[in-house]
């Protein structure tokens, strides 16, 4: 069985595919942070938190307009933001599309609001704002 990724025009209705459909800048990065492992194609660890920023937003605004969600599936796109932040290395710097480098930003901006549990997650002796700081650093926000 043969598959084929393309691009699709979509407007702002329909955004909340993000998980099927995707704007341009969201298709060029995944593209971008592919690889071939065992002839597998996978997205690296550290182009995948921002797919998990934007997959966290579109959960919690579809929650804010009444559709119903679960919680669980909110805390864990958050959750594995941080999870996957343990193995970035603090030196990796990537560049995002403005479209994604401002979800990532609404992203670090409202995580706070409800904090994931660091010390759960296994990230001891460092603080939240620490994390988001180097998390803006590593993606130049």
């Amino acid at each position: 069985l043969e598959s084929h990724l393309a691009p699709i025009p979509m407007d702002e209705e329909v955004s909340s595919l993000s998980a099927i459909l995707m704007d341009n800048d969201y298709y060029d990065f995944i593209k971008n942070g592919q690889k071939v492992t065992d002839d597998l194609s996978i997205i690296s660890h550290e182009y995948l938190i921002p797919l998990k920023s934007r997959a966290w937003l579109d959960l919690c605004q579809l929650k804010s307009s009444g559709e119903t969600i679960d919680s669980k599936d909110i805390k864990k796109h958050k959750n594995d933001v941080f999870r996957l932040y343990q193995i970035l290395s603090l030196d990796t710097d990537i560049a995002l599309p403005q479209t994604i480098a401002d979800d990532m930003r609404v992203f670090l901006e409202n995580v706070s609001d409800e904090p994931p549990d660091l010390k759960n997650l296994g990230i001891h002796n460092t603080s939240l704002e620490d994390v988001i700081g180097n998390l803006k650093k590593i993606y130049n926000l």
